[in-house]
């Protein structure tokens, strides 16, 4: 294969736009790859290493992101509206980056250290504005809670048997229509109990503003 390297990591975002990390195998990643089950292992030697590399390369797609976006604001406030558009939009189109930028399993500096060092880049961005107490605790609670609402949103979205959908499309519903009409309204249902849950979460997380 001319490139495997690049192959398997674009075998992983495709992966990760519909199926979850536990599915995310080396033996997966080269089928798609049209390769032998032990040529990916001369790129990476287990899946941790394949999910640090894509990791790395969401900061860096991040980082340049969020440079441009500050390439033409001055104020704080401003700076610090550029980077939070810039984020959700980096989240918007590279949902795969995003799901394994923030997991446990690489979370060691000696063992992932250029992922540690690139993901210190967009840091050192967020560094550079000075931010009051408040805003400071906003963005962390927004931060943490979004991971949980956008998982447990997913889980719930997933819950819902696949015979709905196809219950719709026989009775002459649109995708949309079904979407709208069969698979949110039970999501939602589904959901409920642990986004309250979260909310209560957050509300008891604003104390550390006063620290």
């Amino acid at each position: 294969h001319p490139d495997l390297r690049r192959a398997l990591l674009d075998a992983a975002i495709d992966h990760l736009r519909e199926g979850d990390v536990t599915g995310l195998t080396i033996q997966v990643l080269a089928r798609a790859a049209g390769v032998s089950p032990g040529a990916p292992y001369h790129h990476f030697p287990n899946k941790v290493a394949l999910i640090a590399a894509l990791a790395t390369e969401g900061f860096a797609l991040w980082f340049e992101r969020a440079t441009r976006a500050l390439a033409s604001e001055a104020g704080a406030e401003s700076r610090l509206a550029a980077l939070a558009h810039a984020w959700l939009r980096f989240a918007a189109t590279h949902p795969s980056h995003y799901r394994v930028m923030f997991l446990p399993d690489v979370e060691d500096r000696a063992r992932f250290a250029e992922l540690h060092t690139t993901s210190g880049k967009g840091l050192a961005l967020l560094l550079g504005v000075r931010f009051t107490v408040f805003q400071a605790g906003v963005i962390a609670l927004t931060l943490l809670y979004s991971a949980f609402f956008a998982e447990i949103f997913r889980s719930a979205l997933q819950a819902i048997p696949p015979g709905h959908t196809e219950a719709g499309w026989a009775l002459g519903m649109r995708t949309r229509q079904i979407f709208f009409s069969v698979t949110l309204p039970q999501a939602i249902k589904i959901a409920l109990p642990n986004i309250g849950s979260m909310f209560i979460g957050m509300v008891k997380d604003t104390s550390t503003f006063t620290v």
